[in-house]
């Protein structure tokens, strides 16, 4: 677990930037989608609910890096 905990270390560590050119080359290294994912994870609950419409999430994305004149508020 030492070499996971080490990669998430300096994940934490990167900007939105690299973090996105990060998700960009894994996307293309191992053949997958990241959005695709998620599409599927969020339209599974209406095949599974019987047609039900499936309900939309909410992402929030937070940090505790915010400064106290950050206008989100937590």
């Amino acid at each position: 677990m030492a070499k996971v905990d080490t990669i998430l270390e300096e994940i934490k560590g990167l900007t939105l930037l690299e973090a996105s050119e990060l998700v960009k080359r894994m996307e293309e290294a191992f053949g997958v989608s990241a959005a695709a994912a998620t599409v599927v994870a969020a339209g599974g609950g209406a095949a599974a609910g019987g047609g039900a419409a499936p309900a939309l999430a909410e992402t929030r994305l937070t940090s505790s890096r915010r400064s106290a004149k950050s206008p989100v508020s937590a």
